[in-house]
């Protein structure tokens, strides 16, 4: 029991902790004062394409499209009939995570950029990434989801490192396709941690709540039986 309070107590400092910083970084972005840093970072990265790279990062970014979090969410909704309840946090994180992308980047409305050419077709705003988001918050989840149910070997080593790539992979994808800023990922990894963990920790209390009133109700029926 100490040992899982203290692990919420940690992911509730992670989630503080990256809100902030979210929020300062959003604050930056509004004022302008990533442009220069932005232009360079992407100028540099567009400056080493090669087309095995480019094929590379176009498969890549694919996993993190709103089809493959659909696809991924509905997977871990087979662990969650199955007895794992906290899987279905992953699916209310793509959900309040797409909701939430949407709405910022209505209110900022930073254009995507143009100092290089799009290797992809996007439309809409830049800030944040909405393929940045998603893949940290959900294969973030997944990784801590599989941790917990697998046994160890060497599948559950491959599936894990994957997970922990992937949104790294995911991220710099989209700039090195020209579709983002760096800052639009680097927002977006933050509000994913955010978002994930403070979605996941809730979904596990509210778990254990109900899990403990169950066992309340059952330990004052039988104590009412004795009597």
């Amino acid at each position: 029991m100490i040992q899982r309070q203290n692990n919420y107590t940690v992911r509730w400092i992670l989630v503080i902790v990256t809100a902030i910083a979210f929020t300062l970084l959003t604050w930056m972005v509004c004022r302008g004062m990533t442009d220069t840093a932005d232009d360079k970072i992407s100028l540099a990265v567009a400056s080493a394409r090669t087309p095995g790279l480019t094929t590379l990062f176009t498969a890549v970014t694919y996993l993190g499209s709103w089809e493959a979090i659909v696809i991924v969410c509905l997977l871990s909704l087979v662990y969650w009939k199955t007895g794992e309840s906290h899987a279905l946090a992953i699916s209310i994180t793509a959900i309040i995570t797409t909701l939430f992308r949407i709405m910022l980047k209505g209110i900022i409305a930073r254009p995507r950029p143009t100092i290089v050419s799009h290797l992809v077709d996007e439309g809409g705003f830049s800030y944040p990434s909405g393929h940045a988001i998603a893949s940290m918050s959900v294969y973030m989840l997944v990784f801590i989801l599989l941790y917990k149910i697998m046994e160890q070997g060497a599948r559950k080593n491959a599936l894990l490192t994957l997970c922990a790539a992937l949104p790294f992979l995911i991220g710099f994808s989209r700039v090195y396709l020209g579709v983002h800023y760096a800052s639009d990922v680097l927002g977006g990894w933050l509000a994913g941690v955010a978002f994930g963990l403070a979605i996941l920790t809730a979904a596990q209390l509210t778990e254990q709540y109900v899990k403990n009133r169950k066992e309340e109700n059952e330990n004052h029926t039988k104590h009412s039986r004795h009597y």
